[in-house]
């Protein structure tokens, strides 16, 4: 092989990334949305730089990257499969002015995740539950400037159904011992066991969620202003 055809382990990895996810009949988006759930600041144009070999990973993001696309396909990928190669094609790497066969380098960098996933029968399905709570927990971490948030929140709440914020506020307490709507609707939202993958699904279950909630606060509140007006009488 001439040395002008080796590749490094980054171009073999992109290249296997955008096969499988092809193959599979996943968008660029897919990828980047599993890799935002497990904390990585990817966006599809950096999906796209990876798979084209535009773009380094870090270690961090390396050693992410088979769980990333686990969460993406929703069935198990290895550093194994990210590092497949034609059997005919013995390719070379190259690195630091040196050049490595990646039939020596593959088994090392796979043996130990393919190790692990094959302790167990349930391997698979324990992978799979792990990611997705790590997804949800990514999910509501991503809350941006969450007192703020919740302030507003609280008073668009009040000014919904002409009350004060404080009793907005005692309202959350005594119906879900809880602080805010928002956080209320991502602890029912993680409870739930929804499948979190597609943005889409997720905004309609906040949206149900939400009118849920808005409805339970308007049965407090006229159930409290009853109440009150049977203590006046």
């Amino acid at each position: 092989m001439e040395r002008e055809e080796t590749r490094t382990i980054t171009q073999i990895v992109g290249a296997n990334m955008r096969r499988i996810r092809e193959s599979r009949a996943k968008v660029l988006h897919d990828v980047a949305t599993a890799a935002r759930d497990l904390g990585l600041t990817w966006d599809p144009s950096a999906v796209s730089r990876i798979e084209t070999g535009k773009r380094d990973m870090m270690l961090e993001e390396f050693l992410a990257l088979p769980l990333v696309m686990t969460l993406a396909l929703n069935e198990i990928v290895t550093l194994a499969d990210l590092l497949e190669a034609d059997v005919e094609d013995e390719l070379l790497l190259s690195s630091f002015g040196r050049f490595t066969s990646l039939y020596y380098v593959r088994p090392m960098l796979a043996e130990p995740f393919l190790k692990w996933i094959g302790r167990e029968k349930q391997a698979a399905e324990g992978v799979r539950d792990w990611l997705n709570d790590q997804k949800r927990r990514a999910q509501v971490a991503r809350e941006p400037d969450k007192e703020r948030t919740v302030a507003r929140e609280m008073q668009s709440v009040a000014d919904e159904f002409g009350v004060s914020s404080s009793s907005v506020f005692e309202a959350y307490n005594e119906l879900w011992d809880a602080v805010s709507l928002g956080g209320e609707r991502e602890g029912r939202l993680l409870k739930s066991g929804a499948d979190l993958s597609s943005p889409t699904s997720v905004r309609t279950m906040r949206g149900h969620l939400t009118r849920q909630l808005m409805a339970e606060l308007r049965d407090y509140f006229a159930s409290q202003s009853r109440e009150q007006e049977l203590g006046r009488g």
